[in-house]
């Protein structure tokens, strides 16, 4: 820029018209920026327009959409949402994790700045989570156990159990916990330990048994012992 003239450049993001540096004995001033004006903000929305979440599961709507720029963001009407689930008024983030089941209602999102706001409309309902029947385990809402007798399956003692946990999807299955045992092994365990006792105390009475016959066995030994004048014969 020529001596007393301007050197103009485009405003940040969001902002209309232009600011500029002065230049004076050669030399640039600082940046002026009285000529930039804010934006209205504008073009708000949410990945999709309905929202459905799972009770017990970590839900968002993740970050909105939108032109230029919004400092704040509100629920309409101070509309309460869903019982687990709050508004991130930076972010514009609908998450949490719901606590009760919600019928669908539409929500009127407001995103703002200095200059006005934009607004637009979402639902949002919560389900119940179930985890369908599998095998001997029946339809099981989420965050419960499905318990199964082991009895219910003929002579058989114990329960097996899983646990119907909560996802994004509603519900999903957890490993089995527990094991089914049969009466009949049991008899058989408690007899095979029962035999393997005897055969222990049997070949224990019969080591006892052995050594006593081989102490029998065993040669009288005869020492010297020597005595003034005499040697007599001491039996040990």
């Amino acid at each position: 820029a020529a001596n007393g003239s301007i050197s103009p450049a485009a405003c940040p993001y969001g902002y209309a018209g232009y600011r500029y540096r002065e230049c004076l004995n050669g030399e640039l001033s600082e940046i002026h920026d009285e000529m930039c004006e804010l934006k209205l903000p504008k073009n708000l929305k949410y990945e999709a327009n309905s929202f459905s979440f799972f009770i017990d599961a970590p839900s968002s709507t993740g970050l909105p959409r939108y032109t230029n720029l919004i400092d704040q963001f509100s629920i309409y009407g101070e509309q309460q949402l869903p019982l687990g689930l709050t508004l991130d008024s930076n972010s514009g983030v609908i998450s949490g994790v719901p606590e009760v089941e919600w019928e669908n209602a539409t929500f009127v999102v407001l995103g703002e700045n200095a200059k006005g706001f934009t607004f637009t409309r979402i639902s949002i309902q919560v389900e119940q989570g179930y985890c369908e029947a599998d095998s001997e385990f029946e339809r099981t809402k989420t965050g419960e156990y499905a318990v199964y007798a082991c009895s219910s399956q003929g002579l058989y003692l114990g329960e097996r159990k899983r646990k119907c946990e909560a996802t994004t999807r509603g519900g999903k299955w957890s490993s089995i916990e527990g094991i089914c045992i049969s009466i009949f092994s049991i008899v058989v365990m408690i007899l095979l330990m029962v035999i393997l006792g005897i055969l222990v105390v049997v070949l224990f009475v019969r080591i006892r048994q052995a050594r006593r016959q081989e102490k029998r066995k065993l040669p009288k030994t005869y020492i010297q012992q020597y005595v003034p004048e005499e040697f007599e014969m001491v039996q040990i």
